[in-house]
């Protein structure tokens, strides 16, 4: 379990939507701390791929964990989620992947990005089309 209370996993385990997710865990004091780069999600023979860079502001600021979350545009659908912890660097290079989708290149969806540097939550959001997968 992260160190701040319930995780988002379990969350989503016990039924929480979008929504419920940005109620319990949206209210962040870590967001000031890293940056998101590279946020995208793509199809292609793999299926859906979602993936991003996270990095400390400051190298002296250790980022414990990363997950990630892709819903579709409306909030309602979840399509892949991932968390990973143990990470005591200043940058992460999260991935989630399902190998089934129906979603096309050009669909918007909400990719979600969440996790843990010095023991304070970070939280980010944000509507991306999907990308054909570079091969």
């Amino acid at each position: 379990m992260p160190q701040n209370g319930p995780s988002i996993s379990q969350s989503l385990m016990a039924g929480a939507n979008l929504g419920g997710i940005r109620e319990q865990h949206g209210e962040t004091s870590g967001n000031d701390l890293i940056k998101i780069g590279d946020l995208q999600v793509c199809v292609g023979i793999n299926g859906l791929i979602e993936s991003c860079t996270v990095t400390a502001n400051d190298p002296s600021h250790t980022i414990t964990g990363v997950g990630l979350l892709a819903y579709s545009a409306d909030g309602v659908t979840l399509y892949c989620s991932q968390y990973t912890d143990g990470f005591t660097g200043d940058s992460a290079l999260p991935s989630v992947s399902i190998g089934v989708t129906d979603l096309k290149v050009g669909a918007n969806v909400l990719a979600v990005v969440f996790g843990y540097i010095d023991k304070l939550r970070f939280f980010s959001e944000k509507e991306l089309p999907v990308v054909a997968c570079q091969q």
